[in-house]
């Protein structure tokens, strides 16, 4: 499993992506 610092840096990339393909 990976470290949960670079999870949450990975889910606010995804939510920077998903905000501009919205």
């Amino acid at each position: 499993f990976e470290e949960p610092g670079k999870l949450g840096e990975v889910a606010r990339l995804a939510a920077d992506w998903f905000r501009r393909y919205l």
